[in-house]
């Protein structure tokens, strides 16, 4: 089945040759105008380039193409912003208390020993893992965090989660379903 092609952009180059790109979408027109471009009289009729006045041309040309990687890191930058501004502030003693609490966990250790406890620092690795790094960077940092004496043992994730379960159903009935709210809200 032949697929209708678009049609393609009427400049001609001085050389003759009619311009090999197609002209611009809907989509993309409304892109340029929405972003202030100076476009010719009828710019449904041209590519991206040839769409552009004279004096747009040369100004686009002048700061190096039509994508800036800088402005684009600046969009970047305030988007995550308006994303943190936008979002729910944990109160300033739960973040404390946060903090107090996972390092008692990666610190712990069995009683009258120097040995880590292992079900502690696993969950203390875990959770900070889960809250102070992205998604795809979390294995990396859970293993950092562990102590040397816990670092060789195998699949601390598994463990870290199963202990965590375990802990958390040792908590009375009542706080049980509040801890494990606070935990699907910070993940």
């Amino acid at each position: 089945m032949l697929k209708r092609q678009r049609p393609k952009c009427a400049h001609v180059k001085t050389n003759g040759d009619p311009c090999s790109r197609y002209v611009l979408t809907k989509e993309g027109l409304q892109k340029m105008q929405a972003e202030g471009a100076d476009l010719v009289a009828s710019p449904e009729r041209f590519c991206a380039f040839h769409a552009r006045t004279p004096e747009a041309l040369h100004e686009m040309q002048s700061r190096g193409g039509a994508f800036s990687k800088q402005r684009h890191d600046e969009r970047q930058a305030e988007k995550l912003q308006a994303a943190l501004d936008a979002r729910e502030t944990m109160p300033r003693e739960f973040v404390v208390r946060i903090q107090q609490l996972l390092r008692e966990l990666l610190t712990a250790k069995l009683p009258g020993t120097y040995e880590s406890d292992y079900r502690l620092v696993i969950v203390g690795a875990f959770l900070a893992a889960h809250l102070y790094s992205a998604p795809d960077d979390r294995e990396r940092l859970l293993h950092e965090l562990l102590p040397r004496d816990v670092r060789g043992r195998r699949s601390t994730h598994e463990d870290a989660q199963e202990e965590l379960r375990a802990l958390i159903d040792e908590i009375p009935e009542e706080e049980r379903e509040l801890a494990w709210e606070l935990l699907t809200t910070a993940a």
